[in-house]
């Protein structure tokens, strides 16, 4: 929360960042709790709009169960939610998703020339990394379902240049995985093996995984924006590197994954030993219900 003597000097609060597209960016969370504390001091708060820069016409991933929800999963929103910022803003508001129902005096500034349909680039606005692991709209794309990995103990390119872009670990067996991928057929996407050593950075809080060790690993390409699913693909590749290696691949302590994910089913079907493809159709129903709720948000 932002600290009492810097809100009772203020007058307005002006929000203006760039989102992510994705719900694991707590930026979101941070703008919730501004919200909170503007209702308890009744100050205005404004919100310049601004594009999601993975389209506004996609909407994919499971909604988050309240026993799952965490800073990554904050609101009820799947994982790639097809809003921008001020559509969120409405609907966070609107249907009193911050603390005890409150509401702010809210105004949102709309954007012109905008349609659902852009990517980022389509915008002609510059880009500026909305993260420090977010370097281009390439791995902004793959940061939708690759993020899923903090949940376990690969490294994803992390003290690499490449970040999301990679999943690998100094025991991968890469040339089998691979195979097992181009037997998935996934679309808009193609692998390929590589040897790499994740290395850690001051200027960096985050240590990378395996630092300063040789991982083996496997590099995505992404081919076709517009085929490529991004969940699918990640989740494929988590299912299939469990099935590998049953003893060395690990989820993170504290059922993180569960909380990045939003429900817990990512892990059961893993344990079940399912196939990779019985997992959309998990989340299927939550996608067409939020698809349909969102739709007097939109703006």
């Amino acid at each position: 929360y932002p600290p009492h003597w810097v809100m009772d000097k203020v007058d307005l609060i002006l929000i203006d960042f760039q989102d992510t597209g994705s719900r694991y960016s707590t930026y979101l969370t941070t703008m919730s709790k501004i919200f909170e504390t503007a209702s308890e001091r009744r100050i205005p708060v404004m919100v310049l709009d601004r594009p999601n820069p993975l389209r506004g016409d996609i909407v994919d991933g499971p909604v988050p169960r309240t026993e799952f929800q965490s800073y990554e999963s904050y609101h009820l929103f799947p994982i790639r939610h097809g809003l921008t910022l001020g559509e969120m803003s409405i609907l966070i508001n609107e249907m009193g998703w911050i603390k005890d129902l409150k509401r702010v005096d809210l105004t949102v500034v709309p954007m012109s020339n905008w349609d659902r349909d852009m990517w980022f680039d389509d915008t002609q606005l510059s880009w500026r990394n909305p993260a420090p692991f977010l370097l281009n709209p390439s791995n902004l794309l793959a940061y939708v379902g690759m993020d899923l990995f903090r949940g376990t103990n690969m490294n994803i390119g992390f003290g690499t240049e490449i970040p999301y872009m990679i999943v690998g670990s100094p025991w991968l067996a890469t040339s089998f995985l691979i195979q097992k991928l181009k037997d998935k057929q996934l679309p808009g996407v193609e692998f390929k093996e590589v040897k790499y050593r994740p290395t850690g950075s001051i200027y960096h809080i985050r240590v990378p995984k395996y630092d300063g060790q040789s991982c083996s690993g496997i590099q995505l390409n992404i081919t076709d924006r517009d085929e490529f699913n991004p969940l699918a693909t990640a989740t494929t590749i988590m299912l299939l590197i469990h099935q590998l290696h049953p003893r060395e691949f690990q989820w993170e302590e504290a059922g993180y994954i569960d909380k990045l994910f939003g429900t817990n089913d990512l892990r059961i079907i893993a344990a079940q030993k399912k196939p990779p493809n019985h997992l959309p159709a998990l989340w299927a129903q939550d996608v067409y219900k939020f698809n349909e709720f969102r739709q007097t948000f939109l703006i």
